[in-house]
């Protein structure tokens, strides 16, 4: 929210209409590094993902994050609650996402 208010004149933190634009100066430079750099496969190997067997190596957006997570998705972590309340430990649950448009009503 820093990012957003410092490259937006200080709006309100939940109005995000610009975000997008002011994003790609930010976005746009490492995804075309990672992407069509004549080093990138230099890049690669210095931050050891040059033995990936994924194609392409780096995806950039919501839709390849997705995938990435597709295979945890709707698995049983109860386990891991039981654990921390056995073992004492303070934490708290969230569920849900937050949405910039709704907030915490979404």
């Amino acid at each position: 929210m820093d990012y957003i208010q410092g490259v937006s004149g200080d709006v309100l933190n939940y109005n995000v209409r610009d975000f997008g634009y002011d994003w790609a100066a930010v976005e746009d430079p490492y995804v075309d590094m990672l992407t069509i750099s004549a080093k990138k496969s230099q890049l690669y190997k210095a931050i050891h993902i040059n033995g990936s067997k994924k194609s392409p190596i780096f995806n950039s957006g919501s839709e390849g994050v997705a995938e990435g997570y597709k295979s945890d998705n709707l698995l049983d972590y109860s386990s891991y609650y039981n654990y921390l309340l056995d073992q004492n430990y303070p934490f708290v649950v969230m569920a849900g996402e937050f949405d910039m448009q709704d907030g915490i009503a979404s």
